[in-house]
């Protein structure tokens, strides 16, 4: 589909834009590049083309879905974990991964998600029950969402996070990203959908090291991916 689509005009970008499809995972994982295929929602950069089908490119009629597993206990927690829970020495917070990553950092401590290409996407429903249910069973009040960049998919992120904190309404709720697509108008919409904690991991200060660290090749994505970072970090935590 992502190439049927190109052949038609169609831009496509790997940072969000108003006039492009984005499309940043190009595995599957991720699902931001979702259309609406025949009434449902499918990937396409993984989708294959059929004779008759009825595409719509807005697909914001649909419920969002994301590929998300891994439900489990932590005991060191992430980036955006405060260092003085991490000597507890227990359980301090429960967490999922998404699938699909914008990055292909050689040294990637979770590749089985940043690059999972296989797997059925679990409606917004089944990922925060599931959520919901292990932290009860760790008994823990921390729930982070990581990745993969869980941050790919807006939509799916905003409203997953609204649900956690409908459903766990005195949790912390607490994302690990690597910022590159933190634009100031999102993080204000993680922080009003519930978000109380972000971990922004931050690769480097120079373009060169970090295209050597995300295994990105075209420098002009890097620099944006890198810059949108650091500002992101730099947004006071009063404003955000």
């Amino acid at each position: 589909m992502k190439d049927a689509l190109e052949m038609l005009g169609f831009e496509i970008t790997m940072f969000p834009s108003p006039e492009a499809l984005f499309m940043p995972c190009q595995t599957g994982g991720c699902w931001s590049c979702s259309l609406d295929i025949d009434g449902q929602l499918k990937p396409a950069c993984i989708s294959k083309v059929f004779q008759g089908m009825k595409i719509k490119t807005d697909a914001s009629s649909l419920t969002p879905h994301r590929v998300v597993g891994g439900f489990m206990g932590h005991k060191v927690g992430g980036v955006g974990t405060p260092w003085w829970l991490k000597s507890d020495g227990g359980f301090i917070e429960v967490a999922c991964f998404t699938a699909g990553c914008n990055f292909c950092c050689p040294q990637c401590q979770n590749w089985l998600f940043a690059y999972l290409n296989s797997g059925d996407p679990l409606t917004l429903g089944e990922a925060a029950g599931q959520m919901t249910q292990t932290k009860h069973r760790y008994g823990v009040e921390r729930i982070a969402v990581s990745g993969g960049e869980c941050t790919l998919n807006r939509p799916w992120l905003v409203q997953y996070l609204s649900l956690l904190k409908e459903q766990n309404p005195d949790s912390h709720l607490h994302v690990d990203a690597n910022g590159s697509i933190l634009t100031k108008d999102y993080l204000e919409d993680l922080v009003e959908a519930g978000m109380t904690d972000i971990g922004i991991d931050l690769k480097a200060i120079r373009t060169s090291t970090f295209q050597e660290i995300t295994g990105l090749v075209e420098e002009e994505l890097a620099l944006k991916y890198m810059e949108t970072a650091w500002q992101a970090a730099s947004i006071p935590a009063a404003s955000s």
